[in-house]
């Protein structure tokens, strides 16, 4: 591993990385969590990893994927514990899902992302909000928001509705209905569907071709492609607004008090 990817790995140990291919840098999403979930600390390192991606100079094309048999499943129920009560803890998960969304927009060369097993909460986020995200067959996408007693913040307001129309997006969403990999090609939710077994080597294929294009020529496309995005800041805003004041809610406390914390299990 070079330098670059040494500190890499240490400023942001959630991730592992390598590179794979000229101008292509691959990161593999490993949270040492059944399903790869997360925990409050790797949500902010998996906003904050982009400016600092950005700075390398010979990266023209980002491949994400995750370890196991999932992509990520977001954060688990302990993840909300701490919002719960604490101001300052939901203002940090606030800013970390605003720069999780907000990084990857500003970031200026392609992600593509391969989505296997399941994929939802703010890993949902990082799986979409990339410039080409691949499905497998077999991937599970669930946005589980309205499960838990929150409403749709993360990413969902304001990609799905440009994604797969506001009728479908509002199905979705609201009933916190599970959409697999063909589901989610056929209706537009991801870029493309394709057989587990070719997925990495899909993956692969599409950043080498990007990496290898006149690099501002791609820069400028996905900076102009995101302007759809930026119209609708507001929206998004509202929405991880209203996610936010729902961790203190009723419904998450009843839920959460039905669940032992992991210090009270036996």
């Amino acid at each position: 591993m070079n330098d670059s990817l040494a500190s890499l790995a240490t400023d942001f140990p959630v991730f592992q990385f390598d590179r794979p291919a000229p101008g292509v840098l691959r990161l593999t999403l490993d949270t040492g969590r059944a399903n790869n979930v997360i925990d409050g600390e790797q949500h902010e390192q998996m906003a904050n990893v982009w400016p600092a991606l950005a700075r390398i100079e010979d990266v023209r094309a980002v491949v994400v994927r995750g370890a196991g048999d999932s992509f990520c499943a977001g954060g688990d129920l302990n993840f909300m514990r701490p919002l719960i009560d604490d101001p300052d803890a939901q203002a940090e998960c606030g800013h970390a899902m605003r720069d999780l969304v907000w990084n990857i927009v500003d970031f200026p060369w392609p992600i593509i992302t391969c989505l296997t097993g399941t994929s939802s909460g703010g890993g949902l986020a990082l799986a979409l909000m990339a410039d080409i995200s691949i499905a497998a067959g077999s991937a599970q996408i669930i946005d589980a928001h309205t499960l838990v007693g929150l409403a749709t913040g993360d990413h969902a307001a304001l990609l799905w509705p440009l994604a797969c129309g506001l009728p479908r997006a509002k199905w979705l969403l609201l009933s916190a209905t599970p959409v697999s990999g063909i589901e989610a090609e056929r209706i537009g939710l991801v870029s493309l569907c394709v057989e587990d077994h070719a997925m990495e080597s899909r993956a692969l294929e599409i950043a080498s071709t990007l990496a290898g294009r006149p690099p501002e020529a791609i820069r400028q496309t996905k900076a102009v492609l995101n302007l759809w995005l930026r119209q609708s800041a507001a929206i998004f805003e509202a929405s991880a607004a209203a996610e936010i004041s729902g961790f203190g809610g009723s419904a998450v406390r009843t839920l959460l008090a039905s669940i032992p914390a992991p210090e009270d299990r036996p």
